[in-house]
């Protein structure tokens, strides 16, 4: 996992700032899927905040999931819920 990042890499905003619209990296505040592809409405769901660590590495880090792609599998199945007032995956 990385250390973290000043600025997003695709949109660019700051630690702590919500992502710009299209950008690839920010996940629906609704969902917690990645909010290119979801259907909900990206100016009524609103988008995460860049954190500086890449969605879901938080999550992995703590034993949530084997790895991203674990971490994905699972909110899949309903095994994970999105937590809308933290931003991240739960059990």
């Amino acid at each position: 996992m990385s250390e973290g990042w000043g600025r997003c890499p695709d949109c660019g905003v700051g630690v702590w700032v919500r992502h710009k619209p299209g950008c690839d990296v920010a996940r629906c505040k609704e969902c917690g899927f990645q909010e290119l592809g979801c259907d909900h409405d990206a100016e009524q769901a609103g988008m995460t905040v860049w954190t500086g660590r890449w969605p879901g590495e938080v999550e992995v880090e703590e034993g949530l999931a084997g790895d991203l792609d674990d971490l994905l599998m699972q909110s899949l199945r309903g095994l994970l819920v999105w937590d809308r007032g933290s931003e991240r995956w739960r059990q």
